[in-house]
């Protein structure tokens, strides 16, 4: 059980975000209806994954603090686009694979997800994956932060999630889900310019599992400044 209070500073630690920004983004979503909401003290909101999700890609994906329920309306409109050409271009598909790029990988929470999960779906799915203390199981004994890469663009709507590992020390298993809207000619026009990226490794998932799952005195204490080091950084 984690509270609101308790996410925004564990996010504000593991990806080196200002608290205050963090804290402002999460006020934002809950008005919008996109954080769970509760009262104060006992009565508190208990956070889930998909609320850690919903900070997670406003602060990856958001060019300005204002902007936090736009960007994760927008990304909560993703596809990954292998998935949308099967499911809307079929005949021109030229070897693009399965419709779910997470169906190889061998992650049963992901591969279970529907050809039209979003951004944010998967974002979730692995966040709960981490509080069920699984991630680094799944990702097998030879794990690293950067087993886990997200990239999240602003102000265009684009995000990728790559996830590696090694099974054997000459075989790399890997994948990598591109998430676009399905307006995408609109969107690529609308947003034509400047773009901004936004990465992420798996530091704060891990810290925000940890939390959600009551296990946080487990890991190291974070401070702000090891944080940006080690979590995230903006391009």
């Amino acid at each position: 059980m984690a509270t609101p209070g308790e996410l925004v500073k564990v996010i504000a630690a593991s990806t080196g975000e200002d608290e205050a920004t963090v804290a402002q983004h999460d006020r934002n979503l809950v008005m919008a209806g996109l954080r769970s909401k509760g009262g104060r003290g006992r009565s508190a909101a208990n956070v889930k994954p998909r609320d850690a999700a919903h900070i997670l890609t406003a602060i990856l994906g958001s060019p300005r603090v204002k902007d936090s329920v736009e960007t994760v309306e927008r990304y909560t409109l993703t596809q990954e686009h292998h998935a949308y050409w099967h499911e809307h271009y079929p005949d021109k598909l030229q070897g693009m694979g399965k419709a779910n790029v997470w169906e190889d990988y061998g992650i049963p929470e992901l591969a279970k997800l529907p050809p039209d999960h979003s951004f944010v779906d998967a974002l979730s799915v692995i966040i709960a994956i981490a509080a069920e203390g699984k991630l680094k199981n799944e990702l097998s004994g030879y794990w690293s932060l950067e087993n886990i890469k997200i990239i999240v663009t602003s102000p265009s709507t684009y995000a990728r999630i790559s996830i590696s590992y090694f099974q054997h020390k000459d075989q790399n298993a890997s994948v990598q889900a591109d998430y676009r809207p399905n307006d995408l000619p609109a969107d690529w026009v609308k947003n034509k310019g400047l773009r901004r990226s936004t990465e992420m490794n798996a530091l704060p998932i891990i810290y925000i599992g940890a939390l959600l799952a009551g296990r946080l005195d487990e890991l190291p204490k974070l401070c702000f400044d090891s944080a940006r080091e080690d979590g995230g950084a903006r391009e």
